[in-house]
C-alpha cells in the first residue's frame, strides 16, 4: 500500500488544478475577469470530489507523478476547448468552463488507469525504467552511501540490500565488504537485477554480489549464513505484507546486526513508521537512532 493523501493534500491538489485551469481559461480564451472566481470554484469543487471519491490514492506510488498526469490531461482538454470555444457565443462560455471542469478529471482518470496498467504489479512497485531517474551518479550529491551505510559495514561482512533496484547501494556496499564479503541484492523485478549486474561488472564487483529475485509476498531467502547488516532503501512501503518482511529480516539477521530502513518523503506517514517500529519490536528488533538521509525518513534497528 502506498502513501494515503491527507485532507489538506486533497485540497491542495484541487486548488492547483483550479488555479491552472481557470488561469488558462481566463487568460488564453479572453474570458471576462469576473468569471475567474466562478471558474475557480467550480473546477476546485469538481476536482476535489474526483480526487476523493474516484482516485484511490493508496494505489499511488508518487503524488508528483499523479499530479503530472492530471496537469497533462488539463493541457489536452485545454487544446480541445480552445478549438471549441471560438464557435460559441460569450454567453455559453460559463457552460464550457463547467463542462471542462467535469470532463477533465475523468480524462485524467482514464489516463491514470492506462498508466497503472502499464506499470509492473499494478503500479505498486517502482518500475525498472523509473529507477534510472534516481539510481544514478547525481544522487551521490545528496545521498552518499559511505555516510549512510558505511558506519554499519566492515570488511568481510555479509549484507543484504532489499529492493536493491539498479544497485545504487549494492555496488557501494560491495566495495565496503571487500573481497571476503558478500552483498545479497534482492529485488522483485528481473530488469532491475539485470541492470544491477551490468553495473556491477563495470565496477568489477560482480563476484561479491549475489543476485536474488524475490516474490511479491516473500524475500524467499534460504541462506545458511546470517547477515551482518540489512538495508531496505525506498522499498518497504511497496511490500504488501510488511509484518512478514520484518519477520524474515529478523530471521536472517545475526544478533547485534543492524537493519536500516529508509523511505522517501511523501510515501509514508508517521502512522506507517510507527507500524514499522511495532513490527520490529515484535520480532526482537530494537530501535536505535538512525542516520539522517536527504529527502528521506529513516529507522534503524538492531537484533537483540
Amino acid at each position: 500500500m502506498g502513501y494515503k493523501l491527507k485532507w489538506s493534500e486533497y485540497v491542495l491538489l484541487a486548488v492547483i488544478f483550479a488555479v491552472i485551469y481557470s488561469w488558462i481559461l481566463v487568460d488564453q480564451f479572453v474570458l471576462p475577469e469576473y468569471m475567474r472566481p466562478f471558474a475557480f470554484f467550480m473546477i476546485a469543487l469538481v476536482s476535489l470530489i474526483f480526487f476523493f471519491f474516484i482516485v484511490k490514492p493508496e494505489q499511488q506510488n508518487s503524488l508528483a507523478g499523479f499530479l503530472s498526469i492530471v496537469l497533462g490531461s488539463v493541457a489536452g482538454v485545454t487544446i480541445i476547448l480552445q478549438h471549441m470555444i471560438v464557435k460559441f457565443d460569450v454567453s455559453y462560455k460559463a457552460f464550457i468552463i463547467l463542462a471542462g471542469a467535469v470532463v477533465t478529471p475523468f480524462i485524467a482518470g482514464g489516463v491514470y488507469s492506462v498508466y497503472k496498467i502499464l506499470l509492473p504489479y499494478g503500479g505498486k512497485v517502482c518500475p525498472w525504467w523509473h529507477a534510472y531517474t534516481f539510481d544514478n551518479k547525481l544522487r551521490l550529491l545528496v545521498q552518499n552511501p559511505e555516510k549512510i551505510v558505511g558506519p554499519y559495514i566492515k570488511q568481510g561482512d555479509t549484507v543484504a540490500d532489499i529492493g536493491c533496484g539498479l544497485g545504487f547501494f549494492s555496488i557501494a556496499m560491495a566495495n565496503m565488504v571487500g573481497q571476503e564479503g558478500k552483498v545479497i541484492a534482492v529485488d522483485l523485478q528481473e530488469k532491475m537485477l539485470e541492470g544491477l549486474y551490468r553495473r556491477a561488472v563495470k565496477s568489477n564487483v560482480e563476484n561479491r554480489i549475489e543476485i536474488h529475485r524475490c516474490s511479491q509476498n516473500s524475500l524467499d531467502l534460504s541462506i545458511n549464513q546470517e547477515v551482518d547488516f540489512v538495508l531496505a532503501s525506498y522499498s518497504v512501503h511497496e511490500v504488501p505484507d510488511k509484518r512478514k518482511l520484518f519477520e524474515e529480516v529478523s530471521k536472517i539477521l545475526k544478533t547485534g546486526g543492524k537493519f536500516l530502513v529508509s523511505e522517501p518523503l511523501g510515501h509514508v506517514s508517521k502512522k506507517d513508521l510507527d507500524e514499522y517500529v511495532e513490527f520490529a519490536r515484535e520480532f526482537n528488533l530494537k530501535s536505535l537512532e538512525a542516520v539522517k538521509v536527504f529527502y528521506s525518513k529513516t529507522l534503524l534497528f538492531e537484533k537483540n
